[in-house]
């Protein structure tokens, strides 16, 4: 069998913290022990600046857009109202919906925190009965020289209460220095053509203690060494973690002891060879093509070509911060160190978002094992991409992990049904510093026979 497990690794991607709590409405959605005492819920630790009791006065304005603000005690946090929002789009396109006071609401003093209690009624991964809505919500300031400042609050849908908090960026820390005006909430994106809830509740702002560095004990060393420049996190103490206890980690065991695996360059092409009782297994990628679009395989003559990772590799962040292919994939140089070759590229987008990569390949068993390193925060993604050559591919998924997106990864089981093969891309979620795991498995009956399996990290 072909047993075939990618890892990626990533230096430093962009990084979220989303301090977040599942609440609810009316006992609908229990609240947290934290934030109740035998009385009943704990007074807020920050004085709001918009309590949400009275939004009478408040306007909405909209482009494309059908949308309602007003009291609501359907779904109460911090006091017996919160403000509820209820929104639409019109026809198919990006929509847009401001949200202002009766009159700008004053701060009079500088702040570095922007903070709001937003609950929305679907999680990003629920289609049904609609999809998430893909918005943002953002809050707007005027300083004293009427210069705008918006305030990303909320991009990710997530079903219940949960606190938004923001710290302000130097620049738009400086033009609150004197204080500003607070003008509205602004929401825009792809919304459904269904209605859609939002409820707010204790938008604040306040000036933070952040000098002040945490202190903690150092946890003992990861069972394994991370890669060169890789941050091992609190992991910097005595002793080792009891796993994992090789630098294979999650490879899975070759039974046919009697093999061997090398791995070569030939020109702007690495071919990587395995040869064992069970048979011989080819890979090749053809570098001019792409560290992922040229890899393929072929386990002797039982297969034709197969090229696992079409569209896959490096995705960019791009100027407006979403993910984004590289038009340009330029091999820079190219070395074999001990057991992998080493290959350093430029990734150009379109828009001209660019960063430097490493990417290592090398060969344990059957096994093509790929080191992504990318130092800073421009890499959004790395994406296994698409298979084809796969003949009478079917998918079978794995118990007990959880990715985001479909939830849980697969394989792709292909070949005869007597002698069937099989094939899985995996991340090595120890050394990987990505933020989540990501799946999306499936099939396009077209004439290309894509297999989308597992896809990647972000």
């Amino acid at each position: 069998m072909i047993s075939s497990y990618g890892k990626a690794k990533i230096i430093c991607l962009n990084l979220l913290f989303l301090i977040s709590y599942a609440l609810g409405a009316n006992n609908i959605y229990p609240l947290p022990s934290d934030m109740l005492t035998g009385d009943g819920i704990k007074k807020p630790r920050v004085v709001p600046l918009i309590d949400f009791e009275n939004v009478a006065g408040w306007k909405v304005l909209t482009q494309n857009a059908v949308a309602k603000f007003e009291a609501s005690s359907e779904c109460p946090l911090w006091g017996k109202k919160t403000a509820k929002l209820t929104y639409r789009r019109i026809k198919k396109g990006t929509s847009k919906i401001i949200i202002s006071p009766a009159k700008p609401i004053k701060i009079n003093k500088p702040f570095n925190v922007v903070q709001c209690w937003i609950w929305r009624d679907v999680w990003s991964w629920v289609s049904h009965p609609t999809p998430a809505a893909n918005i943002a919500i953002k809050a707007i300031f005027s300083n004293y020289q009427e210069k705008k400042i918006k305030v990303t609050l909320y991009f990710r849908p997530w079903k219940g209460w949960f606190l938004c908090y923001v710290k302000l960026t130097q620049k738009q820390k400086q033009l609150v220095r004197n204080g500003a005006l607070f003008t509205g909430f602004e929401i825009d994106g792809k919304l459904n053509d269904t209605d859609n809830i939002a409820f707010f509740d204790n938008f604040s702002v306040l000036n933070a203690e952040f000098s002040k560095p945490l202190h903690f004990k150092p946890r003992p060393k990861r069972g394994i060494d991370m890669l060169p420049g890789q941050s091992a996190g609190m992991n910097t103490g005595e002793g080792r973690l009891p796993f994992p206890t090789r630098r294979e980690t999650i490879l899975p065991t070759n039974l046919y002891q009697n093999s061997t695996s090398t791995i070569h360059r030939k020109g702007n092409m690495i071919i990587a060879k395995y040869t064992g009782d069970d048979g011989k297994l080819i890979w090749r990628i053809v570098l001019e093509r792409g560290p992922f679009n040229g890899i393929k395989f072929k386990w002797d003559k039982r297969t034709n070509w197969i090229k696992p990772c079409q569209t896959g590799g490096i995705y960019l962040v791009s100027k407006v911060g979403l993910p984004i292919y590289p038009e340009t994939q330029k091999l820079i140089a190219m070395q074999r160190i001990g057991d992998h070759i080493e290959t350093n590229w430029l990734m150009i987008a379109k828009d001209g978002s660019s960063t430097r990569a490493k990417i290592n390949y090398r060969l344990w068993g059957k096994t093509l094992v790929i080191d992504v390193i990318s130092r800073g925060v421009k890499v959004a993604t790395v994406s296994y991409g698409y298979g084809v050559g796969f003949d009478n591919a079917k998918l079978i998924t794995l118990p007990y992990h959880t990715y985001k997106a479909q939830g849980t990864p697969a394989l792709v089981v292909f070949g005869t049904h007597n002698n069937p093969l099989f094939f899985a891309s995996n991340t090595d979620w120890y050394l990987s510093n990505a933020s989540e795991l990501y799946t999306k498995n499936r099939i396009k009956n077209n004439k290309a026979k894509k297999v989308e399996v597992n896809f990647g990290i972000m």
